[in-house]
């Protein structure tokens, strides 16, 4: 595991680090600066976050990614995304998301109060 998603992981097991803008858009606390807070959108590819690391997965998107991952299975999407293009994007709160063991696609929705998967297991 990269120190990145190390750090990602560690600010998940923080109250109130992470906060819901909108649809699309949340802010992450710093970890280094106190009153500091990040904020992260949510792109056709991945998070864009303000924060001056340049890595395409800083470790606040990781941190997000977690967060969102622990209320659904929507983060299977993302990692199928970035190893092939298995996800379609419908609206910003609406993916459909390709099995990688059937023949089947699944919708991945945002409701407001987390993500959900229409997945069986």
């Amino acid at each position: 595991m990269n120190y990145r998603k190390q750090r990602g992981i560690l600010i998940t097991k923080q109250k109130n680090q992470i906060r819901q803008v909108d649809d699309s858009t949340y802010e992450v606390c710093s970890q280094t600066e106190p009153c500091v807070k990040y904020t992260l959108v949510r792109t056709s590819r991945s998070w864009d976050c303000n924060c001056p690391d340049d890595a395409i997965y800083c470790k606040h998107a990781y941190a997000l990614e977690k967060y969102l991952g622990a209320k659904s299975r929507a983060d299977r999407g993302y990692l199928i995304y970035e190893m092939g293009g298995q996800v379609e994007c419908i609206s910003p709160d609406h993916y459909l998301v390709k099995s990688q063991s059937r023949d089947e696609s699944y919708e991945v929705r945002n409701f407001g109060h987390g993500w959900m998967c229409s997945c069986p297991d």
